[in-house]
């Protein structure tokens, strides 16, 4: 009699698991509701989650070489790539400084790597992003741009 007893609950909890596991996989329907949270469409829950997003706004600046000077010689030259995440309707501000940025940028960060390459052997981007956004909120504002991004950086001998 046991044996039967055992046998019987046995059955229930491999029909129990297998209507649990149809229901997780959505073949058969929840009735409770319980199991398998119902969520209206993902495009509402993202809508009631996000908060609207504005898209960033980015400038290409022109990359600028470097050359490296080592006993009267070049020795190698650095190739920067940058871009800046500009504030929305905020182009027109720096279309009209981008020669004297570039400029600025070319004359510092001549300095700046030439110093830097007598103690290390590669530049460091930490140092070359603050000094570029440093120069840039001077040349054309704090309020015109949020960041510059490095976009390529590397050495040729």
């Amino acid at each position: 009699m046991m044996k039967v007893i055992i046998i019987i609950v046995a059955a229930l909890v491999l029909a129990l698991a297998a209507a649990v596991g149809l229901m997780f996989m959505k073949i058969i329907p929840d009735p409770t509701g319980l199991l398998v949270p119902t969520v209206k469409t993902v495009k509402e829950t993202v809508a009631l989650v996000l908060p609207p997003s504005i898209d960033p706004d980015y400038m290409d600046i022109q990359p600028v070489t470097i050359p490296i000077y080592a006993d009267g010689h070049v020795k190698s030259n650095v190739y920067i790539a940058f871009r800046l995440e500009m504030m929305p309707d905020k182009h027109d501000v720096v279309d009209g400084r981008q020669t004297q940025l570039r400029d600025v940028y070319l004359r510092g960060l001549t300095r700046l790597i030439g110093e830097e390459m007598t103690v290390r052997r590669t530049p460091d981007v930490l140092a070359i992003k603050n000094f570029l956004k440093e120069v840039t909120a001077k040349v054309v504002g704090p309020d015109v741009f949020k960041d510059v991004l490095i976009v390529q950086l590397y050495m040729r001998s």
